[in-house]
């Protein structure tokens, strides 16, 4: 039977940065890994009771829903752990949500519990959700206790960044995403397309435009907007 996830793709050079970290904490914790794909689970596992019928409502439903929603912004909230227990203890990145996230989030489960099987610990309930980052995973207590010393020393992420796509993948593969910024969804090839990579990171840099320069007497104001401008910079550059 095949499986299914939908997620927020990070992307940009927020990307490089995570998997830098993770690499840093394999290194230093004695640790391994296949590579990393940074990412903030949304539905864990939705599964289709007719999977031949419902694949086709499932992509109706995530694009529809995806469509109702602007761009979002993102906070980095420090590092963090779930419990260990039977060595599976995580280190993460902990995310602090938008309301727009959570309301995309339960939409999501909402229209699609109806005709998919969900996950009855993560998808069952709407305050149930911790949004975050994976740097370890499957970790004893012992190494999890190493991870979260080695991180409590080192720089945090950048504190803000754009959800630009939410993706939908099948058996781990990339099967359709929607671009907050271009307002559409994007079939397989498109996603990975290198063109309309660009074409998004143009979007962005008119986003950005739409925000005027404050007067240079208004502190506050041109603090925030500064803030917005480097943030949607640090997306774009690679």
């Amino acid at each position: 039977m095949a499986s299914y996830f939908i997620e927020v793709r990070i992307m940009g050079s927020m990307k490089h940065e995570i998997r830098t970290i993770t690499y840093d904490v394999r290194k230093n914790c004695h640790l391994r890994g296949s590579k990393p794909i940074p990412h903030i689970s949304i539905v864990s596992n939705p599964t289709p009771l007719n999977p031949r019928q419902d694949e086709k409502k499932l992509l109706r439903d995530f694009s529809s829903i995806c469509s109702q929603y602007p761009v979002m912004e993102l906070q980095f909230d420090g590092f963090g752990s779930f419990p260990c227990n039977n060595s599976n203890g995580v280190a993460k990145i902990n995310i602090k949500a938008s309301q727009e996230l959570l309301e995309l989030r339960w939409d999501l489960i909402s229209r699609l519990k109806s005709y998919c099987q969900l996950d009855r610990t993560w998808d069952a309930k709407k305050d149930y959700y911790c949004p975050h980052i994976t740097i370890a995973m499957n970790l004893n207590q012992n190494q999890l206790n190493k991870v979260m010393s080695y991180l409590r020393h080192q720089k945090q992420p950048y504190n803000h960044h754009f959800i630009t796509r939410v993706t939908l993948l099948k058996n781990h593969k990339l099967l359709s995403e929607y671009d907050f910024f271009l307002k559409r969804t994007l079939t397989r090839n498109e996603a990975l397309s290198r063109t309309i990579e660009a074409e998004t990171n143009t979007r962005i840099r008119r986003y950005l435009s739409k925000n005027r320069t404050p007067k240079p007497d208004n502190k506050i104001k041109h603090s925030c907007f500064e803030s917005l401008k480097n943030a949607i910079r640090k997306f774009i550059r690679y």
